[in-house]
Formats: structure tokens, C-alpha cells, sequence
């Protein structure tokens, strides 16, 4: 026995083993109660099968199970790859609708600013082209009222040819 090996003796089936590992003990006394636990089943389902025999037959089992297990590692793997490649594509889907956001708002004030600008203008206009009746510019947080807004263009060129 080399160093740091541990004899551990263990019931598996219906023989006592001793065995040596460099593991800690409580690990292969766990791992023999589920080989036990196995057979045990196998004996259970098949009374009369013999010994060797249940041995092989939870081997199969165990093997089995296993690679089911890895099976499903797999799928579960493959799972979160496709789905991080999912959240950087959303991720990078969000950065564009972000900008594309911030570049709407700003388009958003330039015309807002621009409409201000041409209602003060116009206002003013309807202003020296009606000089006998003033026309007060009413603002109310930046917005003109329709009424007076209510010019059209025939209404300032004769308005300009009488003034």
C-alpha cells in the first residue's frame, strides 16, 4: 500500500470488499452504498438471478445512467452557448435602439426648436402686417395657441399691400 492510501472495508451486494483508496473514506463508503443500492434493485426485480450475474446487470444500469447523465450535460451545454449567444445579440440589439433613441430625441428637439422659431416669426409677421389691430403672442410653456396661428398666406400678402 503506498501513502497516503486508506483501507476501507465496504458491503457491496452480498460480499464485504476491502478496499484502498487515496479518497477520503466517507466518499467510498458513499459510492459503495449506491453500488450496493444497485444491486440490491437488480436482486429485488430478478429474485433468482445469481449473483455475478445482478452484478453485471447493475454495471449495465449504472453505465447507463451515466450516459444519460452525460447526455443531458451535453444538451445543457450546448443549451447555454446558444443561449449567451442569444443575450449578445440582445445585448447589441439594445446599444442600437439606445442610439437610435437618443438620435430621435435629439431630431425631436431640432424641430421642436425649429417649429418655436417659426411661430415667433410668423407671429411677428401678422405683428407689422397688422398695425392697426397688435396681435398679442400668448405663450404657454412654448406653445402658440391656434387661434393665433390662424393666418394664411393670402391673409398676409394682402395684409402687406394694405400696410
Amino acid at each position: 500500500m503506498s501513502s497516503g492510501e486508506k483501507k476501507i472495508q465496504v458491503k457491496i451486494g452480498s460480499m464485504v470488499y476491502q478496499l484502498s483508496a487515496h479518497e477520503d473514506p466517507q466518499y467510498i463508503k458513499e459510492t459503495a452504498a449506491i453500488a450496493d443500492e444497485l444491486i440490491t434493485k437488480v436482486t429485488k426485480r430478478y429474485p433468482n438471478i445469481n449473483p455475478s450475474s445482478a452484478q453485471i446487470l447493475a454495471l449495465v444500469n449504472s453505465i447507463d445512467a451515466m450516459r444519460q447523465a452525460q447526455k443531458e450535460c451535453e444538451q445543457a451545454v450546448h443549451d447555454m452557448t446558444v443561449a449567451e449567444q442569444k443575450e449578445v445579440e440582445i445585448k447589441a440589439e439594445l446599444a442600437r435602439l439606445r442610439e437610435q433613441y437618443w438620435q430621435m430625441k435629439k431630431d425631436l428637439l431640432y424641430y421642436k426648436n425649429l417649429c418655436d422659431i417659426h411661430e415667433q416669426r410668423l407671429a411677428e409677421l401678422t405683428y407689422k402686417s397688422d398695425k392697426t389691430r397688435p396681435v398679442h403672442v400668448k405663450k404657454a410653456g412654448n406653445v402658440f395657441s391656434l387661434d393665433e396661428r390662424q393666418t394664411s398666406i393670402d391673409d398676409l400678402d394682402s395684409k402687406s399691400r394694405e400696410g
